[in-house]
Formats: structure tokens, C-alpha cells, sequence
């Protein structure tokens, strides 16, 4: 085998090893076709700061919304600790539940007459843990309609433009795949799918999260994995009939 043989082997074998790793890094890397991902907000009570009270408001994209409500009792006050244990009695956890489906639904009634959307609230949830030495009530609602939907767009403005006022921190959850395009107030602070204020008590509340479905689209600039093993494969053909012509050609031409 001459030097020139040699050398030309080599080169095939090196395209040989890019194309396994070229491919590699395209069929691993590529992104889900839909580009949403899950939403990654956790209910109200993991990952916030000790001590606080929360409203939070998770949005779905045709515009129902969970009504959420965190408590936290400090256990090491002997008032908030009994009422907390009695909280998780049977008796008393549903009679919270009772009585915060009335307070919302009637949140929902005051708002209905304001906006002519058809609003319901539904499938009232409690649940309670302690976290050292706090222990914490979530109390949940559906309601159904809160939220405007305008194509793309899931814009909150209720129940806050009809009088609702709040010092505890109100956090509202955009739907899977949105993004915040506006909000008045300005925000306190900004995360994920996410927007929080320390306590509202505005009568222009506005927040507007937008599908990445309707935005812009940004062109791919990329290669196919098949066009890449193709063009690859190619090249590693048009090289081999060179050597094979050039070492051969002269008995194949007899």
C-alpha cells in the first residue's frame, strides 16, 4: 500500500467518525417539536418565603382559572397552633371549604354583573402540611370564565377591577407555553410563567400573557439529520470511487 493509499484511507475513516458524532448531536439535541414545556410553578407554599399569606391565580388557556388561597400559621403561637390543629379536623375543614366557595362565587357574581362573561366556580380542594414550624392551609377553587381569552391572548383584569383589594402576596400562572406581554401595575417580581405583586389594591389591574403559539416565529437555521447523513455519505462515496478508480482503473479499463 502506497503512502498515498494510506493517507486516503485515513481521511474516510475520519469522515466516518464525524458522521457518527455529527448525527449524534443533532438527533440529541434537537428540541420537541411543539417548543412548549411545563409549567414549572409550584402550588402555593413550596419554594415561597416563610410566613407568607398568598392568592394565587393558575390560569388555563380558555380561561379558567384556580382560585388558590395559602394560610400560614405559626406553631409556635399556642392561638395559631389550635387553630390550625382544628383546621384539620373533618368537621372544620369542610366548613372552610364551604365557606370559601361562597366568598369566591360570590367574588364571581359581583364580577359576572361587570364583565357579561358567564362565570361558574366549582371543585373546592384543602389541603394542609407543616413546614417546620409553620404549618400551612391551601384552600382551592375553580372558576371557571375569570380570565378573558382573545385568540392568543389570556388576559386577567378580575376580580381586582371590581373592588377586590389584598396586602398578601398575589401570584398569577400564565398558562403552559405563555408569556407575560404586559402588566399594571408594574410587577414586583418576574419568573417562569409567573408575576407577583406584594399586595394589589388598584381598580386598573391588568396582566396579558401571550401563546408562543402567535408570536413571531423565529426561522431554524438547520440541517436535517437525513440531509446530514446523506451529504456525509456522500462525500465518503464520491472519495472511495476516487481511490478504487485511481488504484484499479487501469485493470477495470483492460
Amino acid at each position: 500500500m502506497t503512502r498515498r493509499d494510506q493517507l486516503t484511507i485515513a481521511g474516510i475513516i475520519a469522515l466516518l467518525a464525524f458522521s457518527i458524532v455529527a448525527v449524534g448531536l443533532v438527533t440529541g439535541g434537537s428540541a420537541s417539536s411543539d417548543g412548549t414545556t411545563a409549567n414549572s410553578i409550584e402550588m402555593p407554599g413550596d419554594g415561597m418565603d416563610a410566613g407568607e399569606d398568598v392568592l394565587c391565580l393558575e390560569l388555563d388557556a380558555d380561561g379558567d382559572t384556580e382560585f388558590i388561597v395559602r394560610t400560614t400559621y405559626d406553631l409556635n403561637d399556642a392561638g395559631e397552633r389550635m387553630e390550625f390543629e382544628e383546621m384539620q379536623e373533618e368537621d372544620a375543614s369542610e366548613k372552610a371549604k364551604d365557606e370559601h366557595r361562597k366568598y369566591v362565587k360570590s367574588l364571581a357574581e359581583d364580577v359576572q354583573g361587570n364583565t357579561d362573561r358567564e362565570m361558574a366556580v366549582t371543585d373546592t380542594e384543602m389541603t394542609s402540611w407543616t413546614a417546620g414550624d409553620e404549618g400551612i392551609i391551601v384552600i382551592s377553587v375553580t372558576w371557571e370564565g375569570l380570565a378573558e381569552v382573545n385568540g392568543g391572548e389570556v388576559q386577567v383584569k378580575e376580580p381586582f377591577n371590581s373592588g377586590y383589594e389584598t396586602d398578601d402576596e398575589v401570584m398569577i400562572v400564565g398558562p403552559t407555553g405563555y408569556e407575560v406581554t404586559s402588566a399594571h401595575p408594574e410587577m414586583d417580581e418576574e419568573q417562569d410563567e409567573s408575576v407577583s405583586w406584594e399586595g394589589v389594591s388598584n381598580d386598573e389591574f391588568e396582566v396579558t400573557f401571550e401563546s408562543a403559539d402567535d408570536r413571531e416565529p423565529i426561522e431554524p437555521q438547520q440541517t436535517t439529520t437525513m440531509g446530514l447523513v446523506v451529504m456525509l455519505f456522500t462525500g465518503i462515496g464520491v472519495v472511495l470511487a476516487a481511490v478504487l478508480k485511481d488504484r484499479y482503473g487501469s485493470f477495470i479499463s483492460r
